[in-house]
């Protein structure tokens, strides 16, 4: 019988129109963790499509999972302005939370940011690692002393994956905890062809002869845009950095500069 149900079901016009799923059934749902104190754990959202008022056309939503206490914050049209003032305001230390919303602000923004400095944020070292994220939509960011986490290295490959990055200028230095390490993983997004990246600062942060060889080998890829690299307070022998000198007088490679 097996035969004529298969031969019946191929000249079924009606069985040529379904389309079985090819998926795993789905398991069960998994409910997300209960936070032990309030505004811990918070979800945000922007409320767009307003009518214009003195200088805002959104609200940002933000809602603290324990509570379910919820805020309301006026958005400005250029979100840029709301960067400037919250980086001059000093005296003003920014919780986590906070920055985390205006990563998001920020990476949610139509408008390109020209410079992101981290330095300029009265925040802790944990605040300025939420922060990173916000360097997709920006052309120049300043990440130095930082000191970056392994997630913070996660979202920087990301970015400089990302056919979408603005990203042209990226000063990683004074992160002694960067190492030889953390340059490797970060030449996987150099690699990328995607990457424009054009300078790169890694001033004092214990690299070795190993992330010049990692370096050097994104460097003679075709897709490498990078024109001025820094690795100066490195201790670097000469052997060490004449590989990457010895690009800038080729012809073949983009790279100008190496200190």
């Amino acid at each position: 019988m097996e035969p004529e149900v298969r031969e019946y079901v191929e000249a079924c016009s009606v069985c040529a129109w379904n389309k079985t799923s090819s998926r795993a059934r789905l398991g069960l749902l998994q409910p997300l963790p209960i936070s032990s104190r309030p505004w811990a754990d918070i979800s945000m959202d922007f409320v767009t499509g307003l009518p214009v008022s003195p200088g805002n056309t959104t609200v940002l939503t933000v809602v603290d999972r324990f509570s379910k206490m919820a805020r309301h914050c006026l958005a400005p049209i250029r979100v840029s302005l709301l960067e400037g003032v919250l980086s001059k305001d000093r005296e003003q230390r920014l919780s986590e939370i906070h920055c985390s919303a205006l990563a998001y602000m920020l990476q949610m923004s139509e408008e390109v940011l020209d410079e992101l400095d981290l330095d300029k944020y009265n925040t802790s070292v944990q605040g300025k690692q939420r922060l990173v994220p916000a360097v997709r939509n920006c052309r120049k960011a300043r990440l130095s002393g930082s000191r970056l986490s392994e997630i913070s290295c996660s979202s920087l490959v990301s970015v400089l994956k990302s056919n979408s990055s603005h990203l042209r200028d990226l000063d990683l230095s004074w992160n002694p905890d960067l190492q030889d390490s953390g340059v490797k993983l970060r030449c996987s997004g150099l690699e990328s062809p995607h990457c424009r990246l054009e300078t790169l600062g890694l001033r004092h942060c214990r690299l070795s002869e190993i992330s010049c060889s990692s370096l050097v080998s994104v460097l003679k890829s075709n897709s490498s845009h990078l024109r001025d690299l820094d690795l100066s307070l490195n201790g670097l022998q000469d052997s060490a950095v004449k590989p990457l000198c010895d690009l800038v007088q080729s012809p073949d490679y983009r790279l100008e500069t190496v200190r």
